[in-house]
C-alpha cells in the first residue's frame, strides 16, 4: 500500500452568483450608487455607520458579499494557472513524512501528457439564467487550494489520476481530484485574499 498526497496551487478563489431583481441591479448601476457597491457588499454595517447619509431602500439591500450565493458558490484553483504536486507519503496524517517526488508542474501539462481531456471526468458549467439579473462577486486567491492524501495499491499511475473542473462565470476552477475513480478528500488549503471585483450580468436572449 502507498500513500498519495496531492496539491493543487496557484491563483483562482471564490466565485458567488447571486440573483438580484432589475430594481435592484438599477439601484447600484446609477450614477450615484455604482460606485459605492463595492464598499457596500464589503460591509453593510460598516457602510451604513460611515455614510449615514446614503440611505439603502429595502429592495436594493444585499448581505456581505460572501453570502450572495444564493445561484452557485465555487471555490478553487483556476485551472490555467494552477500547480499540481504529486508526492508519496508515508502515512495518511497530516504529520506524514515525504518518501519521494512524483511529480510537480503545470496542471494543464500534466492533463495534456496524461490523456488529455479524458482526464477531466466532469465538466460542470454555472451560468445565471438569461432572464435573471445576477449579481457575481469574485474574490481573487492566491496559495494552495486544494490537499488530500488517498491510500493505493500497487504502484502509482498517473493515467488513474482525474479532475473535476467547474466552468462558472468567467473561471474554469479544479473542484475535485481522484485516483481510480475514488474521490481524494480535499483537507482544505491555505490562500491569501488579492482582490474583490463585483459585477451585474443583466439577462441576455
Amino acid at each position: 500500500m502507498s500513500y498519495i498526497k496531492f496539491i493543487v496551487s496557484g491563483y483562482g478563489g471564490e466565485v458567488l452568483l447571486h440573483k438580484i431583481t432589475k430594481k435592484c441591479a438599477e439601484f447600484w448601476q446609477s450614477a450615484e450608487m455604482h460606485e459605492h457597491m463595492d464598499n457596500y457588499l464589503g460591509s453593510p454595517e460598516w457602510f451604513a455607520e460611515e455614510n449615514p447619509d446614503i440611505k439603502i431602500p429595502k429592495y436594493a439591500q444585499l448581505p456581505q458579499w460572501y453570502e450572495c450565493e444564493n445561484r452557485a458558490h465555487e471555490f478553487g484553483a483556476a485551472e490555467s494557472m494552477a500547480q499540481l504536486e504529486i508526492v508519496e507519503m508515508d502515512g495518511p496524517e497530516w504529520d506524514s513524512k515525504q518518501i519521494k517526488d512524483i511529480y510537480y508542474g503545470s496542471f494543464s501539462e500534466f492533463v495534456d501528457d496524461n490523456g488529455g481531456p479524458d482526464l477531466v471526468i466532469s465538466e460542470e458549467e454555472i451560468m445565471p439564467k438569461p432572464i435573471d439579473y445576477t449579481l457575481a462577486c469574485v474574490h481573487s486567491e492566491k496559495g494552495t487550494f486544494y490537499e488530500g492524501t488517498i491510500e493505493i495499491e500497487g504502484e502509482f499511475e498517473p493515467t488513474k489520476v482525474s479532475f473535476d473542473t467547474t466552468n462558472i462565470h468567467e473561471d474554469i476552477l479544479i473542484t475535485g481530484v481522484y485516483y481510480n475513480g475514488e474521490y481524494v478528500d480535499n483537507n482544505g488549503g491555505d490562500t491569501v485574499g488579492k482582490s474583490l471585483d463585483i459585477d451585474i450580468i443583466e439577462p441576455w436572449e
